[in-house]
């Protein structure tokens, strides 16, 4: 949900597993603020990930990242061993 508030306007909710949410844990019931973010002024969300764009033209997305379509690579996790 994007507000019509100045500064930081985000707010999410739905389930959110695999952090399509953006958020660490996976469901959200009632819209929750996201004030580390800048104003956001577009939302494009899709089934597994999000892009927002800020109002400094930024882009951000999360979610997961299973083809790289949040715009970067994940590494894997490696072992100490």
């Amino acid at each position: 949900i994007i507000t019509d508030e100045r500064g930081s306007n985000l707010r999410v909710c739905s389930f959110g597993s695999g952090g399509r949410l953006g958020l660490s844990h996976h469901t959200q019931y009632t819209p929750l603020h996201i004030p580390s973010l800048p104003q956001i002024t577009l939302i494009a969300p899709a089934q597994d990930h999000t892009l927002a764009l800020s109002s400094r033209s930024e882009v951000y997305t999360w979610g997961l990242n299973r083809l790289s379509q949040l715009g970067y690579v994940v590494e894997p996790a490696t072992s100490g061993v």
